[in-house]
């Protein structure tokens, strides 16, 4: 099982931040943008409180242009970049020796984007994903045990037949408290040696 934002997908943070105040002038983005775990309007987008609509209103009344919902909508996807290059053929390889999962804490918004990103990268992600679990279909946040029992009961392997890869510390946390096997990835790191590391100890 592998988080998307920062571990697959590179986050451009400040990128991010930057666009909602000079493109939108959105001045509150620092109160819901985090690595992580979002917060306020975000946060309640991720875990299927609100959509995407009620977002861009929540967005709009805080802004003095009045921006569109596809201009509110393009500069929530500044955040995501790429998939990088040697990350995309380490999965394509590894797909075919374990089944892959996705996990993430996003929101539809993104999640619509990371399919474009991947196939921008020349995969889709049907080719190398199982399955996508992601916080805001699943109305539950990583790292609550929720999520995690939820994931690994819809993917048809216990807790603790799953290695699970994440940036965050607290979800690496949540995740062994639910029974995983996990790891943290430190971003710009080397993801295929961690993970082959790993799968080292369990084979």
């Amino acid at each position: 099982f592998f988080d998307m934002g920062g571990v697959l997908v590179d986050l451009r943070m400040e990128e991010c931040r930057n666009a909602f105040k000079s493109r939108i002038g959105y001045n509150k983005i620092d109160e819901i943008l985090d690595p992580c775990h979002q917060k306020g309007i975000l946060g309640d987008m991720e875990v299927g409180k609100i959509g995407p609509d009620e977002f861009c209103a929540g967005i709009r009344k805080d802004c003095p242009g009045n921006p569109s919902d596809k201009e509110i909508i393009d500069t929530l996807n500044v955040l995501l970049g790429t998939v990088p290059v040697e990350k995309l053929n380490y999965l394509k390889s590894l797909s075919g020796r374990y089944p892959l999962f996705l996990l993430s804490n996003a929101n539809s918004v993104s999640i619509k984007r990371v399919h474009e990103i991947f196939a921008e990268g020349g995969c889709r992600m049907e080719d190398i994903f199982r399955d996508l679990y992601v916080s805001c279909y699943l109305k539950s946040l990583k790292p609550e045990a929720e999520i995690f029992h939820e994931s690994a009961r819809r993917s048809g392997f216990h807790e603790d037949e799953i290695l699970f890869i994440d940036d965050s510390l607290s979800n690496v946390e949540g995740a062994i408290a639910a029974g995983y096997n996990a790891a943290y990835y430190e971003r710009g790191t080397d993801l295929e040696a961690l993970v082959e590391n790993e799968l080292k100890k369990y084979n």
